[in-house]
């Protein structure tokens, strides 16, 4: 069963439509490395990429993301990870469930921590 949150995780709810698709979070899930897979995996289903974009010099993690389960969920915003985080969160709200999420390294760090939390 699915269900999301609304509040940080106080409540649940159940999502308006049926989960459907793939969430890819980049940065990471083997994109590069593995693009020939990715490409076939986009001829037999829906998939959705959530990126922030390149940074010069890293990503930025919110402080004490080693325990993300912990860290405030308004903690450091938009261009770091948390923000990618946020945004996902935030699609997930409005009505988008995928119903398989892709991450790896930088992106299950910091991005699936806060979608456990709080999508």
């Amino acid at each position: 069963m699915v269900v999301v949150s609304h509040d940080g995780g106080e409540t649940w709810t159940s999502p308006p439509r049926a989960p459907s698709g793939i969430l890819v979070v980049v940065p990471s899930a083997g994109t590069q490395q593995n693009a020939e897979a990715f490409h076939a995996l986009s001829s037999q289903h829906t998939v959705r990429y959530a990126a922030m974009g390149t940074r010069d010099g890293g990503y930025k993690y919110p402080p004490g993301w080693h325990d993300m389960m912990t860290v405030p969920v308004d903690a450091d915003c938009t261009d770091s990870l948390m923000g990618l985080a946020r945004a996902i969160i935030a699609d997930i709200q409005q009505g988008y469930t995928p119903a398989l999420v892709v991450v790896e390294s930088r992106g299950g760090q910091v991005v699936l921590p806060m979608l456990l939390r709080c999508a």
